[in-house]
């Protein structure tokens, strides 16, 4: 028997997420936020979610969660970028991302997904906490530092909808940088996985890369940063409460995409205390496969350089099979099967 009202700490993409799900089918919620409202913590962002992993499109998903879905953008150009200054246009019949405001103001997502949990009587209780043994839903995000720093400013932007992401080793080891608009906000940023204390400096390399090929504007920007990516987290075994999102590591270790996996495991959860299913098992089918993908791509992305970023941007970007050969590499069984053990001891250690 399920408890009266279940508990969520966390009120962010996956803690709303969860508490949505769980409140549509009559359950009594309550959600808990150490902090004083949603959303990052450092006014508004943008950013994307990949739209391969999965055959349905994420808005698909979205409706099958029965989450709104406005906040979401379709970007107008996409474009990929190589050390060289090769640009290389992406054209799919579906998009390959999608775009999104994050933030507690009207538009973004986060404000989106409180005002839904809102309307369907969920209380949301900022500025307090719960311990993690009195929760039934553990959404508290990464803690501590990740494996990942996206370093950026955001700024007042006239350009359309849009995605930009440079490969480029000098700016980015291991990594990338990227520019995102959204209905008139900008996020130029750079995600690095190393030499993270030469951020700034990294981040000032990557404006001008940008700036070069096509001069904008950056009014009002503000600079930000944040970790994310909890490795640690993926060698937890079953527990109470139901650990989603960040808090459980799930996040996709090569590109940093992580909005798409704190719903789905939200919408996992919640069904999981609906139904009596086992929680762990929904996790192990839908999205463990995907995480430790993501690993298997990096561990082989860290060992590529510069000419074989460009290498691949020439050969992937001009696929129109594109979606199907990223969503390939995402769940390739063969790929789990030989190479998991390796990859598994290199970022997590432990047996195989």
């Amino acid at each position: 028997m399920m408890r009266s009202p279940l508990r969520i700490v966390g009120a962010g993409v996956s803690g709303l997420t969860a508490a949505i799900q769980l409140a549509r089918h009559g359950a009594s919620v309550e959600v808990f936020e150490r902090r004083a409202d949603s959303g990052p913590a450092h006014s508004v962002r943008c950013d994307a979610v990949e739209n391969w992993t999965s055959p349905d499109d994420f808005c698909t998903d979205l409706r099958r969660w029965s989450i709104d879905g406005a906040p979401f953008h379709q970007p107008t150009s996409l474009e990929v970028r190589t050390f060289d200054g090769v640009c290389h246009p992406v054209t799919q019949a579906r998009p390959l991302l999608y775009l999104v405001k994050r933030g507690n103001q009207e538009g973004c997502l986060d404000w989106a997904l409180k005002r839904q949990a809102l309307d369907l009587g969920v209380r949301i209780r900022y500025g307090e906490t719960q311990p993690r043994q009195n929760a039934d839903i553990w959404a508290v995000g990464s803690e501590g530092r990740g494996f990942f720093l996206d370093v950026g400013i955001t700024f007042r932007a006239s350009q359309p909808n849009r995605a930009v992401i440079l490969f480029d080793g000098r700016i980015a080891p291991r990594a990338c940088a990227y520019l995102f608009t959204v209905n008139g906000v900008g996020t130029l940023a750079v995600l690095l996985t190393r030499q993270m204390r030469s951020a700034r400096e990294l981040l000032g390399n990557a404006i001008d890369a940008f700036q070069r090929v096509a001069p904008f504007d950056m009014r009002e920007a503000k600079m930000r940063s944040g970790f994310g990516g909890t490795l640690c987290a993926l060698n937890s075994g079953p527990s109470v409460p139901l650990v989603i999102g960040e808090a459980a590591g799930f996040l996709d270790y090569l590109w940093g995409f992580g909005i798409r996996y704190a719903m789905l495991s939200a919408s996992l959860a919640a069904g999981a205390l609906l139904e009596g299913s086992c929680y762990e098992d929904l996790v192990a089918r839908e999205i463990a496969p995907l995480v430790q993908c993501s690993l298997i791509n990096r561990k082989l992305y860290d060992l590529a350089g510069n000419r074989t970023y460009r290498s691949l941007a020439r050969y992937f970007c001009g696929r129109q099979d594109l979606r199907a050969l990223l969503r390939h590499s995402y769940r390739s069984r063969a790929m789990r099967r030989h190479l998991w053990p390796w990859v598994r001891r290199s970022f997590l250690g432990g047996p195989s």
